[in-house]
C-alpha cells in the first residue's frame, strides 16, 4: 500500500513538475520571440535610416555632378575635376548605405523567422 501511495505520489509530482516546466518553457518562448520581434523591429528601422541616407548620398552626387559640368563648361577643369572625385565618393558612399540597408533587411527577416519558429511551438 506504502509503495503504491509513494509510486502515486511520485507520478503527480512527475505530472507537476513537467507542467511547470512546459509552462515555463512557453513562457520563456514567448518571452524570446517578444525580444525577437523587437531585435526586427530595430533593424527595420536602421534600414529604413540607411536608405534615407544613401537616398542623401545620391541626391549629393547628382548636386556634385551638375556643378563638374558646369565647370567643364566654363573650361574650369580643375574644379570640375574636384567635383567629379566629390561625386563619386558621394556615389561609393550612396552604395555602401545601400548595402547596410540590405543588411539590416535581411537581419530583421532573420529575427522575425526566428520569432515564428518560437511561436509555432
Amino acid at each position: 500500500m506504502k509503495m503504491k501511495k509513494f509510486l502515486s505520489l511520485l507520478l503527480a509530482a512527475f505530472i507537476c513538475a513537467t507542467s511547470a516546466l512546459a509552462a515555463t518553457d512557453d513562457a520563456y518562448d514567448v518571452r524570446q520571440a517578444k525580444r525577437n520581434i523587437q531585435e526586427a523591429e530595430y533593424h527595420i528601422r536602421r534600414g529604413e535610416s540607411y536608405r534615407r541616407e544613401a537616398d542623401s548620398y545620391l541626391k549629393r552626387a547628382e548636386s556634385y555632378q551638375r556643378e563638374a559640368a558646369n565647370y567643364t563648361r566654363r573650361g574650369d577643369a580643375r574644379r570640375a575635376d574636384d567635383y567629379y572625385r566629390k561625386a563619386d565618393r558621394a556615389m561609393t558612399d550612396y552604395a555602401q548605405k545601400k548595402r547596410s540597408a540590405n543588411e539590416a533587411d535581411a537581419k530583421a527577416a532573420d529575427y522575425l523567422q526566428k520569432a515564428s519558429m518560437l511561436l509555432r511551438h
